[in-house]
Protein backbone atom coordinates (compact mmCIF):
# COMPACT_ATOMS: atom_id res chain seq x y z
CA UNK A 1 0.00 0.00 0.00
CA UNK A 2 1.11 3.10 -0.95
CA UNK A 3 -0.33 6.81 0.42
CA UNK A 4 0.97 9.99 -1.01
CA UNK A 5 0.44 13.42 0.59
CA UNK A 6 1.03 15.87 -2.40
CA UNK A 7 -0.05 19.28 0.19
CA UNK A 8 2.83 17.84 2.28
CA UNK A 9 4.91 16.22 -0.10
CA UNK A 10 5.12 13.20 1.76
CA UNK A 11 4.88 9.39 0.65
CA UNK A 12 4.31 6.34 2.58
CA UNK A 13 4.18 2.78 1.59
CA UNK A 14 3.87 -0.62 3.41
CA UNK A 15 4.68 -4.13 2.68
CA UNK A 16 1.69 -6.05 3.76
CA UNK A 17 -0.12 -3.99 4.94
CA UNK A 18 -2.86 -5.00 7.34
CA UNK A 19 -5.70 -3.43 9.47
CA UNK A 20 -6.29 -5.32 12.78
CA UNK A 21 -8.75 -4.18 16.07
CA UNK A 22 -5.28 -2.13 17.57
CA UNK A 23 -4.71 -0.67 14.10
CA UNK A 24 -2.91 -0.42 11.21
CA UNK A 25 0.79 -3.09 10.94
CA UNK A 26 3.13 -3.62 8.21
CA UNK A 27 6.22 -6.13 7.93
CA UNK A 28 8.19 -3.54 6.34
CA UNK A 29 7.89 -0.06 4.75
CA UNK A 30 9.46 3.44 3.70
CA UNK A 31 8.75 7.32 4.08
CA UNK A 32 10.00 10.23 1.77
CA UNK A 33 9.44 13.48 3.42
CA UNK A 34 10.41 15.44 0.11
CA UNK A 35 8.51 13.30 -2.65
CA UNK A 36 9.68 16.33 -5.72
CA UNK A 37 13.50 16.57 -4.59
CA UNK A 38 13.67 12.57 -4.13
CA UNK A 39 16.49 10.85 -6.25
CA UNK A 40 14.04 7.70 -7.04
CA UNK A 41 15.19 4.60 -4.16
CA UNK A 42 15.91 5.00 -0.34
CA UNK A 43 19.15 6.63 1.11
CA UNK A 44 19.54 8.72 3.86
CA UNK A 45 17.91 11.59 2.24
CA UNK A 46 14.05 9.94 2.13
CA UNK A 47 13.77 11.27 5.40
CA UNK A 48 16.80 12.85 7.29
CA UNK A 49 17.16 11.63 11.06
CA UNK A 50 14.57 9.01 10.66
CA UNK A 51 15.85 7.01 7.57
CA UNK A 52 16.87 3.49 8.53
CA UNK A 53 19.15 1.03 5.40
CA UNK A 54 16.37 -1.10 5.04
CA UNK A 55 13.29 0.45 4.17
CA UNK A 56 11.13 0.30 1.41
CA UNK A 57 8.72 -1.98 0.49
CA UNK A 58 10.61 -4.11 -2.53
CA UNK A 59 13.90 -5.11 -1.86
CA UNK A 60 15.62 -3.46 -4.55
CA UNK A 61 15.48 -0.11 -2.36
CA UNK A 62 13.00 1.19 -4.41
CA UNK A 63 9.83 2.56 -3.40
CA UNK A 64 6.24 0.57 -4.86
CA UNK A 65 5.50 3.56 -6.63
CA UNK A 66 8.64 3.76 -8.97
CA UNK A 67 7.61 2.57 -12.42
CA UNK A 68 3.68 3.15 -11.38
CA UNK A 69 2.19 4.45 -14.51
CA UNK A 70 0.04 7.13 -13.11
CA UNK A 71 -2.90 8.22 -14.68
CA UNK A 72 -2.16 11.80 -15.78
CA UNK A 73 0.54 9.91 -17.52
CA UNK A 74 -1.50 7.13 -19.40
CA UNK A 75 -4.36 10.34 -20.24
CA UNK A 76 -1.15 11.78 -21.66
CA UNK A 77 -0.27 9.24 -23.79
CA UNK A 78 3.34 8.95 -22.39
CA UNK A 79 5.13 7.13 -19.64
CA UNK A 80 8.14 9.44 -19.18
CA UNK A 81 9.93 7.57 -16.34
CA UNK A 82 12.45 4.81 -15.81
CA UNK A 83 13.98 4.20 -11.90
CA UNK A 84 16.93 2.83 -10.76
CA UNK A 85 17.51 -0.23 -8.05
CA UNK A 86 19.85 0.22 -5.32
CA UNK A 87 19.98 -4.00 -4.07
CA UNK A 88 18.53 -7.44 -4.65
CA UNK A 89 17.07 -10.20 -2.59
CA UNK A 90 17.41 -12.03 -5.50
CA UNK A 91 16.95 -15.70 -4.14
CA UNK A 92 17.64 -17.77 -7.20
CA UNK A 93 20.69 -20.01 -7.47
CA UNK A 94 21.09 -20.52 -10.97
CA UNK A 95 23.75 -17.82 -12.23
CA UNK A 96 21.83 -17.18 -15.24
CA UNK A 97 18.77 -15.94 -13.49
CA UNK A 98 18.08 -11.90 -13.61
CA UNK A 99 18.85 -10.47 -10.86
CA UNK A 100 16.73 -7.48 -9.18
CA UNK A 101 17.49 -4.30 -10.26
CA UNK A 102 18.90 -5.40 -13.77
CA UNK A 103 17.95 -2.88 -16.62
CA UNK A 104 16.36 -4.06 -20.11
CA UNK A 105 15.86 -1.42 -22.79
CA UNK A 106 14.13 -1.80 -26.36
CA UNK A 107 16.55 -1.11 -29.09
CA UNK A 108 15.99 2.14 -30.15
CA UNK A 109 16.04 1.33 -33.79
CA UNK A 110 13.15 -1.12 -33.42
CA UNK A 111 9.92 0.40 -35.51
CA UNK A 112 7.10 0.29 -32.86
CA UNK A 113 4.71 1.80 -35.21
CA UNK A 114 5.19 -1.79 -37.64
CA UNK A 115 4.57 -3.69 -34.55
CA UNK A 116 0.37 -2.46 -34.27
CA UNK A 117 0.60 -2.33 -30.74
CA UNK A 118 -2.63 -1.67 -28.60
CA UNK A 119 -2.59 1.87 -27.36
CA UNK A 120 -1.74 0.72 -23.81
CA UNK A 121 0.75 -1.69 -24.96
CA UNK A 122 2.39 0.83 -27.35
CA UNK A 123 3.23 3.52 -24.46
CA UNK A 124 4.47 0.89 -22.42
CA UNK A 125 7.15 0.07 -25.07
CA UNK A 126 7.66 3.37 -26.07
CA UNK A 127 8.74 4.03 -22.23
CA UNK A 128 10.91 0.70 -22.17
CA UNK A 129 12.70 2.13 -25.58
CA UNK A 130 13.16 5.63 -24.24
CA UNK A 131 14.00 5.39 -20.52
CA UNK A 132 13.93 0.81 -20.13
CA UNK A 133 12.93 -1.74 -17.67
CA UNK A 134 14.05 -1.95 -13.98
CA UNK A 135 13.48 -5.19 -12.18
CA UNK A 136 12.19 -3.95 -9.32
CA UNK A 137 11.19 -7.13 -6.88
CA UNK A 138 10.03 -10.60 -7.51
CA UNK A 139 7.04 -11.94 -7.35
CA UNK A 140 7.55 -15.38 -7.85
CA UNK A 141 4.78 -16.11 -9.80
CA UNK A 142 4.41 -13.26 -12.47
CA UNK A 143 5.75 -10.16 -14.66
CA UNK A 144 4.01 -7.24 -13.38
CA UNK A 145 3.96 -4.00 -14.12
CA UNK A 146 2.06 -1.31 -12.06
CA UNK A 147 -0.53 1.62 -12.35
CA UNK A 148 -2.15 3.58 -10.52
CA UNK A 149 -5.46 2.82 -9.20
CA UNK A 150 -7.98 5.09 -10.85
CA UNK A 151 -11.12 4.52 -8.92
CA UNK A 152 -11.37 7.33 -6.76
CA UNK A 153 -11.51 9.24 -9.77
CA UNK A 154 -14.78 7.33 -11.11
CA UNK A 155 -13.25 7.19 -14.82
CA UNK A 156 -11.14 4.20 -16.25
CA UNK A 157 -8.41 5.41 -18.16
CA UNK A 158 -8.09 1.43 -19.34
CA UNK A 159 -10.29 1.56 -21.99
CA UNK A 160 -10.87 4.03 -24.74
CA UNK A 161 -7.80 5.87 -26.42
CA UNK A 162 -5.39 4.50 -24.34
CA UNK A 163 -7.16 1.24 -23.32
CA UNK A 164 -6.11 -2.28 -24.38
Amino acid sequence: MTVWQPSANRLWEFFKASKRPDGWHASYGGAISGVTTFPGYYSENAWPGLWYAYWGATATRLPVIAGTMLLSELEAGVIPHAWPAQRTDGTSPDPAAISEGAGFRLDPTLDLHTLNLPPMTRMMAEAAQRYGIIVRDQTYWAVAVFAEDPTPTGANPFTGPTGY
